[in-house]
């Protein structure tokens, strides 16, 4: 088998280090825009109904945790909306979220579980992006965090 002489200077630059290495990047980069934010804030109105809406499902306990939750989604997305004023200086009108179809409510606080996670990660990487917001980003970041030990506890509870 022959290498072309192309190939084998290729080869001897990544043996000798020669070719610098890509910074890896993450699959979404976070930007403050106002349309990030309106879209954080339409997420976090979704959220809040979600929770609502699947804590008719539960009584006790359960019931009380996921309307705090809801609550607490709630107060991010007027968070939201003032951060969007504050960089647009108009006032944000989400859409009025649909409550969710529950036929499962294991499986939908399964899935609100992964939502959080994800939450977690996206308001860390706006934290990181925009110092200005950095405070009120971690602050979200981390009630999403406790929102999933919230719900990892009620389905300890309820499976």
């Amino acid at each position: 088998m022959e290498i072309s002489p192309q190939k084998e200077a290729q080869i001897w630059n990544r043996v000798l280090g020669a070719e610098a290495e890509q910074p890896t990047t993450p699959q979404t980069q976070a930007a403050l825009t106002p349309g990030s934010v309106m879209d954080a804030m339409q997420d976090e109105v979704k959220a809040a109904c979600a929770y609502r809406t699947l804590a008719q499902h539960y009584g006790g306990a359960a019931k009380q945790t996921l309307l705090k939750i809801a609550e607490d989604e709630q107060c991010h997305a007027r968070r939201l909306a003032a951060i969007y004023f504050l960089q647009t200086g108009s006032k944000a009108c989400p859409e009025k979220a649909t409550p969710p179809c529950i036929t499962c409510r294991t499986e939908t606080i399964r899935a609100r579980y992964q939502e959080e996670l994800a939450d977690i990660e996206n308001y860390a990487a706006l934290a990181a992006v925009d110092s200005s917001f950095a405070h009120s980003f971690a602050e979200i970041a981390e009630d999403e965090r406790r929102h999933a030990d919230l719900l990892l506890c009620v389905i300890q509870e309820t499976v």
